[in-house]
C-alpha cells in the first residue's frame, strides 16, 4: 500500500506538534509522545505498539563515575526511566490508560 500523500517530518518534535495541530498523524515513541498524551492534546489511534530495539545508555568518563553527584543523577535517571516504564505499560493493550 502507499501512504497518501502529505507532510512528513524527520524530527519527532516536529511530527509530534503537527499532529497537535491536526495536520495527521504521528508515529513515534511512546516515550516521546507521552506528554501529550498525559495533557489529552494526542489520543492513541490505535492499541498497535510495536518493541522498539534501540535503548538509552548514560555514560560518564571512568573518573567521574565514583562521584556521589553522579550517583545521584543515575538514581534519579533510573527512577524517572521505570515511571516512565510504568506509563508505556499502562498505554499496551490491556493497560488502564489502553482502556479508557
Amino acid at each position: 500500500a502507499v501512504a497518501p500523500e502529505g507532510p512528513a517530518f524527520n524530527d519527532a518534535g516536529v511530527t509530534l506538534d503537527a499532529a497537535v495541530a491536526g495536520l495527521g498523524v504521528a508515529v513515534t515513541r511512546l516515550s516521546l509522545a507521552l506528554p501529550l498524551l498525559r495533557a489529552r492534546a494526542l489520543v492513541p489511534a490505535h492499541a498497535l505498539l510495536l518493541p522498539a530495539p534501540r535503548s538509552n545508555l548514560c555514560v560518564v568518563r571512568r573518573d567521574r563515575a565514583g562521584l556521589p553527584v553522579v550517583r545521584q543523577f543515575v538514581d534519579w535517571l533510573r527512577e524517572e526511566a521505570a515511571a516512565t516504564q510504568a506509563e508505556i505499560d499502562a498505554y499496551r493493550p490491556g493497560g488502564r490508560a489502553a482502556q479508557g
